[in-house]
């Protein structure tokens, strides 16, 4: 090989591997610059945001992204929390307006799970409370009927939406979860009536989905009909002593309940305990927040009054930075066996 051919191939050579370089770098750059991290922070109001949820022995919070583009969803992913920092980290690639929404809930610890092919390859795992992957994902959480409990701080979840624009350049972005609907805590006054409850039976309808999306519950409802016999005990994220629930909220004015029924079993033979109702559209339900029912629910047959004095508040610690205006509904309901003349939301 001559002079001219050694350099010949030796300049080849060299343009070969720069081309090879850029390439290189072309794609890295190009990768980087799709790649979308999204980290979670679940807001707790009585707790610090940056601390995790509270561990529920038995259970585990899963955590699930959907990335929806107009109304198609290209992007699903699920985590099970094992540290504080929950961070999601993919690929979107096409700028563009993009929603982003979350939900965590607590699920059965070891999770049951499959691989998913739709609308990417993601590990499900088996939901219990709350039914997440129909045809319209997180836009339609559905309650799961046949697991539902009442006072138990499991059924607790918390979700958020996002709006982004995807530019060429990197995203990333810290989202804060809220609860996605209203804690009812029923409260009664009378200890020494308290004392003498051996069983709730209580019957009712709540919204049955919610729509992360939109942050709004659905029309359809869901007849409840549940019982406990180990009463709750005020504590930090609950003030009840008969019963509590987590019920779905929409964002902004206050959605009102169906009628309450609730049915008590004394642990005396000597005392019956009667039947008491709250009637149709008196208690306000606002998202991420607690309302509170307190006063004479327990009352026995002998009572000759069958007045019961409620008194109705909404706590603000869940979400003190967001208020919600109130509005009366558009009906208070039979108030036969109701006082409520210390209700605030009900119509004057």
């Amino acid at each position: 090989m001559n002079k001219k051919e050694l350099l010949f191939w030796l300049f080849a050579f060299i343009c070969l591997a720069t081309a090879c370089t850029h390439d290189e770098y072309s794609t890295n750059y190009s990768s980087k610059n799709n790649r979308v991290t999204i980290g979670t922070n679940i807001n707790h109001g009585l707790y610090s945001r940056s601390t995790p949820p509270p561990a529920l022995t038995g259970y585990t919070m899963r955590f699930i992204l959907e990335v929806w583009q107009k109304e198609q969803i290209i992007y699903r992913e699920e985590k099970l929390q094992e540290s504080q920092d929950i961070i999601f980290s993919f690929n979107l690639e096409k700028p563009g307006d993009y929603n982003i929404l979350v939900w965590a809930d607590y699920i059965h610890e070891a999770p049951e799970s499959k691989e998913e092919p739709t609308p990417n390859t993601y590990t499900h795992y088996a939901d219990l409370y709350y039914q997440t992957n129909t045809a319209n994902g997180l836009k339609e959480i559905t309650i799961i009927p046949e697991n539902y409990v009442i006072s138990d701080a499991s059924r607790d979840a918390f979700c958020v939406c996002q709006s982004i624009t995807k530019s060429e350049q990197e995203f990333n972005e810290t989202l804060i979860l809220n609860r996605p609907f209203g804690q009812l805590n029923l409260i009664e006054k009378d200890d020494a009536l308290l004392e003498k409850v051996k069983k709730i039976s209580c019957s009712y309808k709540i919204p049955e989905t919610f729509n992360v999306e939109t942050n709004s519950s659905g029309h359809t409802t869901l007849d409840i009909k549940a019982f406990m016999e180990n009463l709750p005990k005020a504590e930090i994220n609950h003030k009840a002593n008969l019963l509590y629930d987590y019920i779905f909220a929409s964002t902004g004015n206050a959605d009102y309940l169906s009628p309450i029924s609730l049915q008590f079993e004394s642990n005396d033979p000597l005392f019956h305990l009667n039947t008491f109702t709250l009637p149709e559209n008196t208690i306000p339900m606002l998202r991420n927040k607690r309302t509170n029912v307190k006063g004479s629910i327990l009352k026995l047959t002998s009572t000759e009054s069958e007045t019961a004095n409620i008194t109705i508040s909404v706590d603000s610690e869940w979400l003190p930075d967001q208020e919600y205006p109130l509005v009366s509904s558009e009906e208070t309901g039979s108030l036969s066996d109701f006082n409520n003349q210390n209700n605030p939301f009900a119509k004057q």
